[in-house]
């Protein structure tokens, strides 16, 4: 029978991987696997009566940084992509840095990016609602400004932690859009569809 890590064990882990070299702490959270996340906190935290309480328990002084995509068609049709693709993220160069399946040639599939389109709205209606029950104003950030001028969205996080924002002008971009004449078409095809 296979030998389980106890749960602060794994926390502990996870608080050294995400703090790295520094001395701030970074945990990125995705929502589906989020109320997981907060069932195993806890039961680290019982003492506290809320999410946001437990999570401070757990890591100190924290602060919410909720990125996200406005064009959530845009965000469905780019998952559906790298889904058949294989290649989840490249570096500004044209590398791959990320690639999770053998190369294929994607194939636009209309009901796989509509259950992604919802998927995606409940997601975010979900961050939302969270937010709002735990009293919490996190800085939001879109994609859109992110891809567009990544330096000055992380000047505006580095100085909301209270770190010099003139550091972001010095760091390389690890990464590069990954949207192309298909991400286009399929966008097209798929609001023409919606609309019909």
């Amino acid at each position: 029978m296979p030998k389980t890590t106890p749960l602060p064990s794994i926390m502990d882990k996870i608080k050294t991987q995400g703090r790295g070299s520094g001395a701030l702490f970074g945990l990125r959270l995705q929502r589906h696997s989020f109320a997981f996340f907060c069932k195993q906190l806890e039961a680290l935290q019982s003492d506290h009566a809320t999410d946001a309480a437990r999570l401070q328990a757990e890591f100190g002084t924290v602060r919410y940084i909720h990125l996200t995509r406005e064009n959530k068609v845009e965000q469905a049709v780019s998952f559906a992509k790298a889904e058949q693709s294989g290649l989840w993220h490249k570096a500004p160069d044209g590398r791959e840095i990320e690639r999770l399946s053998p190369q294929s040639i994607p194939v636009f599939d209309a009901e796989a990016i509509e259950e992604k389109h919802a998927e995606f709205l409940a997601a975010d209606a979900a961050w939302r609602a969270w937010f709002d029950v735990q009293s919490i104003a996190p800085l939001t950030m879109t994609y859109s400004a992110l891809a567009a001028n990544p330096r000055d969205v992380l000047s505006l996080v580095l100085r909301d932690l209270g770190c010099p924002a003139q550091a972001a002008q010095d760091t390389e971009i690890p990464t590069a859009r990954l949207a192309d004449e298909i991400s286009r078409d399929w966008i097209k095809r798929f609001t023409e569809l919606k609309r019909a």
